[in-house]
């Protein structure tokens, strides 16, 4: 029993009552709603008030596992360093810290160091006393271990629901709900019909002004804001990044992810020691496999991905998305207005259009909009001209097989880059067998998943060696052929959307190489080095 005679004989002139919310604390708060935190205070109280010496409380309402997340303990630690107090009250020692092994040592050393006694409701505790200090060792370190064995039956008891293909990933997605009972996703009508015309939109196109138009995200945000379809947490403005999301979530085809993270300052990523978990078929899909993977593929095309990205009510000019300067930044088109008077008193207002260079440091400055466009059309009309041989021949200097190279060499990243996780993935399977945490059949079952695909990604690396793309095939010419019809039959009477959607059907893009400067009436000069497309 706590005495004043024998706490003032220790010399203790302040105390330092830490006050701070443990986990069952919190997981009794959310049972019963009982406010944990005053019947700690009173608890205190009632063991600090009869020593009639001074004493603060500082209360901490977060629970962490470390100091640095918790701002009211480290102003703790700072004070009793200075030296402003001579005792710590605590419900019990674990309320000091649960942290790392480095954090208990930090607060291990400064109870040595400055001799800091620790009060708790049954007992005093003096650093300078073996045997209390060997207690104190042993309650940090408990309390230490039992923290780290209820995270890990968290983990696995989440890792073993999730392998079951019950969702353990937080909120469920968009255009589902949870099973309260069996913690799987069940398909929520009124959203998943969103998530249904997402995929249609973007797989099959827009109606806009009578033609359907392929679009990117920022066009459909704007389509799903105009006709007032509440977003996912009920607001009005869709964001393009929230239907990027949700067009690459396999989720909504029924599978189910889940993986441990960490977090590596504002990024998460993969615990080494924690498999990815991936179960297919897990609940009912929302997407046709089909739509799907002709999102996917829509997704992952650089054509597809050079659509202008524009709001659904602007159409792209001409040479929109289409024309990039010689250092390699795309160029924009901007207008100047400008009013003159002539001598008769008439204003008269005149219109320039300019293709200006995005990038700020280059030198390359502004080229007149509509020279480019004659440029591009009277080069069109040459190619036009050339018979099927000839054509072949200039199609072979000029075509732009650079976006098949960079394809392949991003393939060959990826491949190399899954088989290490593959690799991975199977030596932690080893370990599993060996710790007995699968059994046998398991065992094989899984290994032979991953090796099936590291086989098939050996198959895609030889094969994609093997391609070539020097060559010009007959078709392709063929299909050249047709596109420059197209372009001399309808290109003066369609809108200039149709017009750039032509445009980009032929070229990958124009580079444009100023040459000179425009002065007075003169315009400026420039390069023009057309880039065909390679396959049509």
């Amino acid at each position: 029993m706590l005495t004043r005679e024998y706490v003032q004989s220790l010399g203790i002139e302040r105390i330092i009552n830490y006050l701070r919310r443990s986990r069952q604390d919190i997981e009794l708060e959310k049972r019963t709603g009982e406010d944990t935190m005053k019947a700690q205070t009173d608890l205190m109280d009632r063991v600090l008030s009869p020593l009639g010496i001074p004493y603060d409380q500082r209360p901490e309402l977060g629970s962490g596992d470390k100091i640095s997340t918790r701002p009211v303990f480290q102003s703790v630690l700072d004070d009793l360093q200075a030296g402003k107090y001579q005792a710590i009250a605590v419900k019990e020692i674990s309320r000091m810290g649960r942290g790392s092994y480095t954090d208990m040592g930090v607060i291990y050393d400064l109870l040595v160091e400055k001799r800091i006694y620790v009060i708790t409701p049954y007992k005093v505790y003096d650093p300078a006393n073996p045997a209390d200090l060997r207690q104190i060792r042993f309650e940090l370190f408990m309390s230490r271990e039992e923290f780290e064995t209820t995270r890990e039956r968290l983990t696995g008891g989440r890792r073993t629901r999730a392998m079951e293909g019950r969702w353990m990933a937080g909120k469920p997605p968009y255009g589902y709900s949870i099973d309260p009972r069996t913690r799987k996703l069940v398909v929520k009508e009124d959203e998943a019909a969103v998530v249904r015309l997402l995929f249609d939109i973007y797989a099959n196109g827009l109606e806009i002004d009578g033609e359907l138009r392929d679009v990117r995200v920022r066009a459909i945000a704007t389509y799903f804001t105009r006709i007032g379809i509440p977003t996912p947490k009920g607001g009005r403005e869709w964001r393009p990044e929230i239907l990027q999301y949700m067009l690459e979530n396999d989720v909504y085809i029924g599978t189910v992810r889940y993986s441990k993270k960490k977090t590596v300052g504002k990024r998460a990523v993969l615990r080494p020691e924690h498999e990815h978990i991936v179960v297919y078929n897990a609940h009912e899909p929302i997407v046709e496999l089909e739509i799907w993977n002709r999102v996917q593929e829509k997704l992952s095309m650089k054509d597809f991905r050079r659509i202008p990205r524009l709001r659904l009510d602007k159409q792209p000019y001409e040479l929109t998305a289409l024309v990039r300067c010689s250092c390699g930044s795309s160029m924009i088109r901007q207008h100047l207005v400008r009013s003159r008077t002539n001598r008769k008193g008439e204003v008269k207002t005149y219109i320039r259009e300019y293709l200006w260079c995005k990038n700020v440091t280059c030198d390359g400055g502004a080229v007149n909009y509509q020279d480019v466009l004659d440029s591009i059309r009277r080069y069109l009309s040459y190619l036009g001209d050339l018979d099927d041989e000839r054509l072949a021949k200039h199609m072979s200097q000029k075509v732009h097989v650079q976006a098949n190279q960079t394809n392949r060499e991003q393939a060959v990243q990826y491949i190399e880059k899954r088989r290490a996780e593959l690799e991975q993935k199977l030596q932690f399977i080893y370990d599993q067998y060996e710790e007995r945490f699968y059994d046998r059949s398991t065992f094989i079952a899984r290994k032979k998943e991953v090796e099936k695909e590291l086989e098939r990604l050996n198959a895609i690396r030889t094969e994609s060696a093997q391609e070539t793309t020097n060559s010009v095939a007959t078709e392709d010419v063929q299909s050249m052929r047709e596109r420059l019809q197209t372009f001399q039959q309808v290109f003066d009477k369609v809108s200039r959307g149709q017009r750039n959607a032509i445009l980009r059907s032929i070229f990958h893009d124009v580079i444009i190489k100023k040459t000179g400067k425009g002065t007075g009436r003169t315009k400026p000069t420039f390069d023009m080095i057309p880039r065909l497309k390679f396959k049509l």
